[in-house]
């Protein structure tokens, strides 16, 4: 029996498992060992009897002793993305010898839940051991701390004892004192071999076993479930979180844990484990304590290797994705594909002679056909025994979102294994001919693939025939199987036909909603109150309806969110991604529109592509994805700047020297543009061949384009008009290029590999940018904000007693 991998939630609700009588097999200490003592520290043993935080001795005398009692202990480890390697190893070493521990809770930020359960999947499917252990994934969100979070999940849950770890888990402990935390002795104080002094020394000596000393458990230990606060300390600078914890429980016990695990130091008693060597002895650490981990798999070397199963009714059907998975194959991914007995079609390789896909080896894909069943059940169980021969756990699976057989036997099998539970990516198959951008997505990726929400909005007034336009370009684009919704705001003069038109649309990839001004708000308000972010994993497409979108605009924005928002190449200094490609600068101070060339530009930069996505400052208004913080910090921003309370702030303030957004004066993108400024913010912008955009815009009569002669709008119309990138040809057998893959080494680049264009179209570097707007904010506000993922308004306006919410 494999461990169960429960999903993850916030408040647990965990059933215990009877336990057999347990005979005390607590460890006996072993006889103390001569350490040279460092002469710095031969004071520790001379405080005074009294302190805030005191630590004792272990001695057997403390144990309590009740077989009828639960024994359970429950282990709750942080994960962040630089301590995969410890988890493993503290997960492998807990689940061959778990002693008395029956639940683990691993505590890890939203941004890595897929990739740690990915993780989890190799080690629990490489397990060749009998376990009953539980193990369950809960959010650590952003704005606690790990500590703070480790006590709330502490607090939800019901177990004997807690083992409370840090991120290095159980990695670099002595085997004897591993043994002591995961078999702890049923003890009625917090118990560990690591001590800190209020000094700051991470190891604790004692003058003789009857004398206590200074100084506060850290992670390793065990604490008792009725220590556990009903609040969380106040936190002493000179202590931090396990100090004031320590301080805390010493007031309310009189000591603020038990060191076990010592060692002789001289004349001193002293704690063993600590994260400095001088104490240390290389021989009595075990990297991976006592046995191996269970797996060399992909968190222990680095790599970015994942499995993927193809599930398809046909070998037809599969060949649309062949370039996907050559692509993966490419890449050193390992795929496996499995189809229809109805359908024994014979292999066609990849055609490679192909231009589009010239950088592809050779590729052989393998396919295996589903055996002949007589019923669903049967044939449920074949894929089962078939999944379980294949030398790694899925880690995805790829099938279309369409009724089948096959299909409907891999969701009875799902339900017979819960277990099973590697993300289904499901693409309708009027989209599998366009999906040759998926190969370039890492595993990481395609683990968040259904992480982001996009939510479009559409802005309108009065112009049927526009929006009529925007709609069937929006009924036309492919959604890859994801849930859009889609939300009309109508300006307070809409006309009928406007109406009409919105009443008379139907989508199918979400719901609709529709949103009608009682007083008219003009374009500013109508852009800014149109979308807000319902969290962090919600973006905002904004379209106002002048604006076309083309096929395969979504596969731009799905590629670019999940190389830029769901892998660690991402920024807080991204604000969003523009569908529409800049052909005109227009904000440099000698006015009007000056013709703009990334390709051209970039040619002549040593190390820069010239066909490379690029980031800009100027935010887009005609196509563009917005990310939920950012949007959410202009919000306030706006309700700052506008009060006009602010005499450093004033309406007439420029905030942004020298463009020419300064002048206009009802344009949102104006305040956008200067929050930008302050803060270093960029977009990220196509750059596809002869300006093909996955948008456009048509320049319609409005609030920015007034009524002109026919020539004059003519022109002026062409200067902004792009071609859409337009779908391409299926042929049969044939693979299918988009163009979404026209990149470097077709693919999205890293972030550090984006050249940065400050306002004025210039070639700069995001180090600039953000030391630009620092400056500013000193001659504006007297402050300058350093948190690079702080989005709070009133700390970077040194503003923090003004209430913006």
């Amino acid at each position: 029996m494999r461990p169960t991998l429960m999903d993850d939630h916030t408040n647990f609700e965990i059933s215990r498992k009877p336990l057999a009588p347990i005979v005390d097999q607590t460890p006996k200490l072993p006889a103390p060992y001569a350490l040279h003592l460092d002469p710095t520290n031969e004071t520790q043993a001379d405080f005074l009897p009294h302190y805030e935080t005191t630590l004792a001795l272990y001695t057997e005398d403390l144990v309590h002793r009740d077989d009828d009692e639960d024994h359970s202990v429950t282990a709750i480890l942080p994960v962040t993305h630089l301590s995969m390697t410890p988890m493993l190893s503290t997960l492998s070493v807990i689940l061959r010898n778990p002693g008395r521990i029956t639940d683990i809770v691993l505590l890890c930020p939203a941004s890595i839940q897929a990739t740690v359960r990915h993780a989890l999947r190799h080690l629990l499917y490489a397990s060749d051991v009998l376990i009953y252990v539980d193990i369950d994934l809960s959010v650590w969100q952003p704005e606690v701390d790990a500590e703070s979070a480790m006590m709330g999940i502490a607090r939800q849950l019901s177990a004997r004892a807690f083992l409370f770890l840090d991120s290095d888990g159980l990695t670099d402990l002595k085997s004897r004192n591993i043994g002591f935390l995961t078999s702890p002795p049923i003890f009625t104080l917090p118990l560990g071999p690591r001590a800190s002094d209020v000094s700051g020394n991470d190891f604790v000596c004692f003058a003789s076993r009857t004398h206590a000393t200074a100084g506060f458990l850290a992670p390793p230990f065990v604490l008792p479930a009725e220590l556990i606060p009903l609040h969380n300390p106040e936190i002493d600078p000179k202590l931090g979180f396990w100090g004031s914890l320590g301080k805390k429980l010493s007031n309310n016990t009189g000591t603020a844990g038990v060191v076990y695990g010592t060692v002789q130091a001289g004349s001193y008693i002293c704690s063993s484990e600590h994260k400095h060597t001088t104490f240390s002895s290389s021989n009595d650490i075990t990297p991976y304590p006592d046995q191996q981990p269970f797996i060399d798999g992909p968190y222990l070397h680095g790599d970015d290797l994942g499995t993927f199963m193809f599930v398809f009714p046909s070998v037809k059907d599969l060949r649309m994705l062949y370039p996907v998975i050559c692509r993966l194959q490419e890449e050193g991914h390992h795929t496996f594909s499995i189809v229809s007995p109805e359908e024994k079609e014979t292999f066609v390789p990849v055609d490679v002679e192909s231009e589009a896909f010239s950088h592809l080896e050779d590729c052989d894909i393998d396919i295996t056909i589903v055996p002949d069943a007589d019923t669903l059940d049967d044939m449920a169980t074949s894929l089962w025994d078939w999944i379980v021969s294949l030398p790694l756990p899925p880690d995805i699976v790829v099938l279309p979102d369409q009724r089948h057989v096959t299909l409907d036997a891999l969701e009875i099998m799902r339900g017979r294994h819960r277990d099973f539970d590697a993300p289904l990516i499901r693409i309708p198959r009027a989209d599998l001919p366009y999906c040759d951008w998926m190969g370039s997505l890492s595993l990481e990726e395609w683990l968040n693939w259904h992480v982001p929400q996009v939510d479009i909005t559409i802005i309108t007034d009065s112009r049927p025939a526009s929006l009529s336009r925007l709609l069937n370009s929006l009924s036309s684009a492919h959604m890859f199987g994801d849930k859009v919704d889609v939300r009309v705001n109508m300006e307070q003069t809409v006309d009928p036909e406007t109406r009409r038109v919105v009443q008379g649309w139907q989508w199918n990839h979400g719901s609709i909603s529709t949103n009608r001004r009682v007083i008219h708000g003009g374009l500013l308000p109508a852009v800014v109150e149109s979308w807000y972010p319902r969290s962090n994993d919600s973006y905002g497409l904004i379209l106002e309806d002048d604006v076309e979108v083309a096929p395969l605009f979504y596969a731009w924005v799905k590629m670019s969110v999940l190389k830029y928002r769901r892998s660690a190449d991402r920024s807080a200094k991204l604000f969003g991604i523009s569908l529409y490609q800049q052909k005109n600068l227009e904000l440099r101070p000698e006015g009007g529109r000056h013709r703009f060339s990334p390709r051209t530009t970039f040619s002549s930069v040593p190390g820069v592509r010239a066909h490379t996505p690029y980031l800009s400052q100027i935010p887009c208004s005609w196509g563009a994805v917005y990310f939920p913080e950012h949007w959410r910090e202009f919000h306030d921003y706006l309700s700052v700047r506008l009060s006009g309370d602010l005499p450093s702030l004033g309406i007439d303030t420029i905030v942004a020297p020298g463009v020419r957004s300064n002048k206009w004066t009802r344009s949102w993108k104006k305040y956008f543009i200067e929050m930008a400024y302050l803060r270093g913010y960029v977009m990220l912008y196509p750059n596809f061949r002869d300006y093909v955009s996955l948008s456009t815009n048509h320049l319609e009569v409005g609030s920015h384009v007034k009524d002109q002669p026919p020539e004059v709008y003519a022109q002026k119309r062409r200067l902004f008009l792009h071609p859409l990138m337009k779908l391409p040809s299926v042929v049969p057998d044939i693979p299918t290029s988009t163009g979404l893959l026209d990149l470097p080494d077709h693919e999205m680049p890293s972030w550090d590999a984006l050249p940065v264009l400050d306002l004025l179209g210039l070639l700069t570097d995001q180090q600039t940018l953000v030391k630009r707007g620092k400056q500013r904010s000193e001659q504006l506000f007297g402050c300058a904000s350093d948190g690079d993922g702080c989005f709070d308004v009133r700390a970077w306006l040194c503003l923090l007693e003004v209430d913006v919410s």
